[in-house]
């Protein structure tokens, strides 16, 4: 049975962070919400995952037993990590596995989040059994802190989650960065064969507080079903925005040459596990376009 009556939140500025924030507030759970920049969350307490000592954290935990951390936060720009590599150690593997050992060490549940990019996407439909096997440097960075967790810290619950995206187009999600590409380049390039499993980040949240409730603990694949070609979504997008889908094009990766990094394509998940565990449904991106006043011409 669930006991849990606080949710201490770190790294709340994101969006995945920002959207638990907000939830959790209203369904009832006492929240202490952390953040890197000032502003981002009202009333929040400031802590560097490179810097910051978890020790510092515990004046908000009254009882441990009672108490869920959620760690959210964290360097996700794929383009950045390759460049920032230390800063990237730094924050996604040193500062993340303090905190993790920290939460085990006095017995606070934890949650945390991997990504698809620990895959190399050559064939999809990855499930929680397969090899992981990154070809960024910020899916490595996942994938080394995955792999501590696994052998280290069983009671741990892993949600290894996709591109999400947000019925609006005013924060960082997948919709705005495909809206932004077409304002700085007037047109939407597509890499050929570029698919995954774009996921509603009010979904993804309605899915951490279900783990919690339900005491999940573990890896799971954590995504919505549809496995959707970026140029697909796009298209989608467009029409709503009442721009011509001519905007949007396939081209091959090969063409795109600012691209530092190889690139993983078919990043797909099965959710099966994950299924058989919870049962959520999770929304469909075409109804979300349809009917997001955020997202218009």
């Amino acid at each position: 049975m669930n006991n849990i009556e606080l949710l201490l939140i770190l790294g709340a500025g994101g969006l995945v962070g920002s959207n638990l924030y907000r939830t959790a507030i209203k369904r009832g759970y006492k929240v202490v919400a952390t953040t890197r920049r000032d502003g981002q969350i009202e009333d929040s307490v400031f802590f560097d995952f490179a810097t910051g000592n978890p020790k510092d954290l515990s004046k908000f935990i009254i009882d441990p037993n009672k108490t869920c951390a959620i760690i959210a936060g964290g360097i996700t720009n794929i383009g950045y990590c390759f460049v920032h590599k230390d800063e990237v150690k730094a924050v996604n593997v040193d500062g993340t596995i303090r905190l993790l050992r920290y939460f085990n060490d006095i017995g606070v549940k934890t949650v945390w989040f991997s990504s698809d990019q620990v895959f190399d996407g050559i064939k999809g439909d990855y499930s929680e059994d397969d090899i992981v096997n990154p070809i960024c440097e910020y899916g490595r960075s996942k994938m080394i802190v995955e792999q501590f967790v696994l052998q280290n810290l069983p009671d741990t619950l892993i949600y290894r989650i996709p591109k999400q995206y947000d019925n609006t187009l005013s924060n960082k999600n997948l919709f705005s960065e495909i809206k932004n590409e077409l304002e700085t380049n007037g047109i939407i390039r597509n890499i050929q064969g570029l698919v995954y499993n774009p996921t509603y980040v009010k979904d993804t949240v309605e899915c951490v507080i279900k783990g919690i409730e339900n005491g999940l603990y573990g890896l799971y694949n954590v995504a919505s079903p549809q496995c959707i070609p970026r140029h697909e979504i796009s298209k989608v997008l467009l029409s709503k925005m009442g721009i011509t889908v001519d905007k949007s094009i396939r081209v091959p990766l090969e063409s795109l040459t600012f691209l530092k990094e190889p690139k993983a394509l078919n990043t797909t998940m099965n959710t099966d596990k994950f299924a058989r565990a919870i049962g959520y449904r999770f929304r469909d991106y075409r109804d979300i376009i349809a009917v997001s006043e955020g997202i218009k011409s």
